[in-house]
């Protein structure tokens, strides 16, 4: 695994991460302007506005969460915008994209919850290919492991450790990132209510940073008593789940109280 791909000059260079991340988003945008349910909802134009802004929100949100938690490691200004090599926090990418999207469907008059369930089929798709990235950075590494699945890192440009057996918690959230997408497409054919795609991709999504946070060897505590049995991801990744039982519970009736708001008298 490699950090940097090709050195073009000085502090340019063509790193894995910033490849991995690129692909992943083309294959996104291929997908959502090809899907029929998009094309009813918002038109190209609307849907290029929403993504420009998108990228913008997520990564304001997911750079802005990982600096919180690692100022210290920061050796000059200029490490702030140092995106291609890596330093996004996905859970603050998701908030930030989420609240972005929101804004979006109100201001454009265009029903909230269709959207996000449009475009959180494929999200899942995009962050598998973010971790691919992390994968080859050596950023978001696990803690020491012995089994026979170990990754070692010997790239002196890695985030990791080097020399040093590691549990690839960057695959481990691809893969299940991967198998993420695939349960939302086979729930998406059976044309569920508005909102469930995107609660399911909360639940699911916040459960798998949950579990695999255990095994991360830069997870972030809160200092406060309370709130150090889980790390900081942990508890965002609880705040998910918790509004994914919301939307949930609350999908049914929406689509009853629809039904017989339409009932004839």
């Amino acid at each position: 695994m490699y950090r940097e791909l090709l050195p073009i000059w000085g502090p340019i260079s063509i790193n894995s991460f910033g490849l991995c991340i690129s692909i992943g988003f083309i294959l996104f945008m291929q997908l959502i302007f090809r899907n029929s349910t998009r094309q009813a909802l918002i038109s190209d134009q609307q849907l290029n506005t929403l993504l420009l802004g998108g990228i913008a929100a997520t990564l304001l949100g997911s750079r802005t969460l990982y600096l919180v938690q690692n100022w210290h490691s920061l050796h000059s200004w200029t490490d702030i915008f140092a995106i291609a090599d890596g330093g996004l926090s996905i859970m603050g990418g998701i908030l930030s994209c989420i609240i972005w999207v929101l804004f979006f469907s109100i201001t454009h008059h265009i029903p909230a919850l269709p959207l996000f369930d449009t475009l959180v089929l494929y999200v899942p798709m995009l962050q598998a290919f973010g971790r691919l990235g992390c994968f080859c950075a050596g950023c978001c590494h696990g803690t020491t492991c012995t089994a026979w699945f170990a990754v070692t890192y010997t790239d002196p440009k890695s985030f990791a450790p080097l020399h040093i057996p590691l549990h690839p918690t960057q695959l481990y959230s691809a893969l299940t990132l991967l198998a993420i997408c695939f349960t939302l497409y086979l729930i998406a054919q059976r044309k569920p209510a508005p909102g469930t795609l995107l609660a399911v991709y909360l639940l699911l999504s916040g459960s798998e940073r949950f579990v695999i946070d255990f095994w991360r060897a830069d997870r972030e505590f809160i200092s406060h008593q309370y709130f150090k049995l889980f790390s900081l991801h942990q508890w965002l990744a609880l705040l998910f789940i918790m509004v994914a039982f919301v939307l949930l519970v609350f999908i049914p009736r929406l689509r009853s109280s629809r039904i017989t708001t339409h009932e004839p008298v």
